[in-house]
């Protein structure tokens, strides 16, 4: 997944899908602002942690795991450190990204997922890069054309597209229907699940060894971010 000064770009490898995401006006605005030295919350790291949200909401239902006792593991492959940092801990000072962590961890609780980011090379990048710059860039919109033939984009619906107002909603409905549990599960004396990993990174579905110190049995897609 990447992020620019026009839009967000966020790839699904597994599927050969992606999602893109034109920053509108206001948006623009509060950009420039904040490149100009302003004290606006819409910085390059809040820019990308939106596309891991955005990832979730629109393919979240496709990770949902079936079975209480495991989880979908999903892993999000993000070149910026800070948000690498911000999605594992799941802490920030910015206002916004802490409502981005918030609707990021309703959309694990509703479908029973976890997303943890894992720091990759902007080298490796370079299909979000130009996905994210298209508009600003008609070399950029051509190179991403050419590498996104055979893909599939997934168009981010109206009502999902200003995730504020997403989390506004979503917080009306939880509060008013009461439909969120969150659950203590009990497990063995070494506390891990019996369960397999699969890396589906590459679009071949491939069994991985078990992991050493995580207990989550998890599928890997990864979101290459790039630039």
């Amino acid at each position: 997944m990447d992020a620019s000064d026009m839009g967000l770009c966020v790839l699904y490898p597994a599927r050969k899908q992606f999602l893109r995401v034109r920053f509108d006006l206001d948006e623009r605005s509060a950009i420039r602002d904040h490149n100009a030295g302003g004290a606006t919350l819409f910085g390059m790291n809040t820019r990308e942690l939106m596309s891991a949200v955005f990832a979730a909401l629109l393919w979240g239902p496709q990770w949902s795991s079936t079975a209480l006792s495991v989880s979908t593991h999903v892993r999000l492959g993000i070149d910026n450190v800070s948000v690498v940092a911000w999605n594992n801990k799941r802490s920030s000072r910015n206002p916004y990204a802490q409502l981005l962590l918030r609707l990021l961890a309703l959309q694990e609780v509703r479908h029973n997922f976890y997303v943890s980011a894992t720091h990759i090379a902007g080298v490796d990048n370079v299909m979000a890069d130009d996905g994210s710059r298209a508009w600003e860039s008609p070399a950029k919109a051509q190179e991403f054309a050419n590498l996104s033939a055979g893909w599939t984009q997934v168009i981010v619906p109206p009502n999902l597209r200003h995730l504020s107002q997403v989390w506004e909603r979503s917080s009306v409905q939880g509060l008013s229907q009461s439909r969120l549990t969150f659950r203590t599960r009990v497990y063995g004396g070494s506390g891990k699940r019996d369960v397999p990993s699969w890396d589906t990174r590459h679009g071949s579905l491939k069994r991985l060894p078990p992991p050493l110190q995580r207990s989550w049995g998890h599928l890997m897609c990864t979101f290459r971010n790039s630039g």
